[in-house]
């Protein structure tokens, strides 16, 4: 997750989860980064930030109702709860418990949401994938009443609210196959939510793998169907039921752009206006995700399909410094992977788009470290 500094433009910070090659121990990691530095290429100020062992196995961003404040939001294995960690002009401060009582593994993947309304939170715990609500304090800091949704034989994959907050969809892989559900909440009440559970979208063959609110307030989907060359979306989330409007396959995608073995992991599909382009392009890009380790990296990064391997056709990569300049990185194929070469790049965050052939597209996110991690 890449995020603005409050009150000071061209400053970011990078937040990931971090591996030590030789403990093996893994702790939520942030960096700090000047984007405008060095004529526009980045630069990292420091070493790597570490936040906390076993934080950041799911992360989320809660914006509050404060312009000079932003709350990074990150599970915790240990604690079996949910921390915030405040970012403002100042720098990160001190995680502290946001959220506890949690009565199953709080191993939070990445669907972790807010309510546009900035009064609701929802996220899918690891197991068994189910759905849990809580509302948010105004500023941001803490949440409160938590409620689960206990739905027997389903699997919640990903969710998203209404933009005025009333609705939450969720997408879920069942037995008899996929549904896109609708919950009201209007009654803060688990059974009364439950009961009013609407199946807007039902298929056999439907897989829905990422919802996201987008800035013109239609809920945007993305289903299984590997050759697929558009998108669906839930015209009128506002609306109760069927009203809302899930239209399927009706926003078509670039000309040559496929959503095969798509990876949406987070960062979202939307981003705020004023992130550099070259990035935006670069994770918004519908393409498969590669993993990259070590991350950080000093010198060579090597990028992996997860459980697969890259096609064997000419590769085509474009590089994007954190300030959205474009930049050159060699790269070589390898029994390892794709293995890139840092070259005199300086540290800092870096978004690799990968094209393979004419079809396969991937996308990754490099680290490079500013001497040893810390």
């Amino acid at each position: 997750v890449l995020l603005p500094q409050p009150g000071m433009p061209g400053y970011y910070y990078a937040f990931m989860s971090v591996t030590d090659t030789v403990t093996f121990d893994s702790y939520l990691g942030a960096i700090h980064i000047d984007a405008e530095a060095n004529g526009g290429g980045g630069e990292v100020l420091g070493g790597v930030l570490n936040l906390g062992v076993e934080l950041g196995v799911g992360l989320g961003v809660v914006p509050g109702t404060t312009e000079d404040t932003l709350w990074v939001w990150a599970s915790s294995m240990a604690e079996n709860t949910i921390m915030a960690i405040p970012i403002t002009a100042a720098g990160i401060g001190p995680p502290h418990v946001a959220l506890s009582g949690l009565q199953v593994n709080s191993w939070l993947n990445t669907y972790f949401k807010a309510s546009r309304t900035n009064d609701r939170l929802a996220f899918v715990s690891g197991w068994p994938y189910t759905v849990h609500l809580a509302k948010l304090q105004p500023n941001g800091a803490f949440a409160f009443d938590l409620l689960t949704l206990d739905q027997p034989g389903t699997q919640a994959v990903d969710l998203e609210f209404s933009p005025d907050g009333r609705f939450l969809y969720t997408s879920s892989l069942d037995p008899e196959g996929g549904h896109i559900w609708q919950y009201d909440l209007s009654v803060w009440q688990s059974d009364v939510i439950f009961a009013s559970r609407t199946a807007v979208e039902a298929d056999s063959a439907l897989r829905t793998r990422v919802m996201q609110l987008g800035p013109d307030d239609r809920v945007y989907t993305w289903t299984g169907d590997l050759d697929s060359t558009s998108l669906s979306v839930i015209q009128n989330p506002n609306q109760l039921g069927l009203a809302c409007g899930h239209d399927l396959y009706s926003v078509p995608l670039p000309p040559g752009v496929t959503l095969g073995s798509v990876d949406f992991s987070r960062p979202n599909l939307w981003w705020p206006r004023d992130w550099p382009t070259g990035l935006q392009d670069t994770w918004t890009s519908p393409a498969q995700k590669l993993s990259v380790f070590p991350t950080p990296s000093l010198q060579q990064a090597v990028l992996r399909i997860p459980g697969g391997v890259l096609p064997n056709a000419a590769l085509s990569i474009i590089a994007y410094a954190v300030s959205g300049q474009q930049v050159q990185l060699r790269a070589e194929r390898t029994a390892e992977g794709l293995v890139l070469h840092r070259g005199n790049l300086p540290a800092g965050v870096y978004g690799i788009l990968v094209q393979a052939g004419n079809r396969s597209a991937y996308r990754a996110t490099v680290v490079w470290a500013y001497g040893p991690v810390e």
